[in-house]
């Protein structure tokens, strides 16, 4: 069965030449320097065990203190190569996510929810809070 193995917020994600993220400046919380406001941010999560065989479809919902979804991306994942579908092993994938000039409307706790084939991985709290720091 998948699950969720890693899980960052940062600043932001990009690859190395050999496909390798490179994550600049985790985030313990966002702190937008006035609210409301937009703000731009990127994850990085890794899924362990997904289906080989069937399309696999994942949701990424951005929700706000309220539960109300703010940002969602909806990724479907390519066939696997016939050479990893013929091996036991299970595969897991890294995937990265941008969410450009997300709407944070007030302070609290947001979270990243996870839904893979319809069914939920997790969801991922961070706490909003303006910053005083200019």
């Amino acid at each position: 069965m998948a699950k969720i193995v890693s899980f960052t917020y940062c600043d932001n994600v990009a690859n190395d030449m050999n496909g390798n993220p490179i994550i600049t400046r985790p985030l313990q919380m966002i702190t937008p320097m006035a609210i409301p406001s937009n703000f731009t941010f990127s994850i990085s999560f890794g899924v362990y065990d997904i289906d080989k065989i069937e399309k696999n479809c994942i949701n990424i919902d951005f929700l706000d203190p309220n539960d109300v979804v703010i940002s969602n991306n909806e990724l479907i994942l390519p066939d696997m190569p016939r050479e990893i579908n013929e091996t036991p092993d299970p595969v897991g994938i890294q995937i990265n996510v941008e969410f450009k000039n997300t709407y944070i409307k007030e302070e609290g706790e947001y979270k990243t929810r996870i839904i893979l084939n319809g069914s939920k991985l997790g969801e991922f709290p961070i706490n909003v809070h303006k910053t005083n720091i200019m």
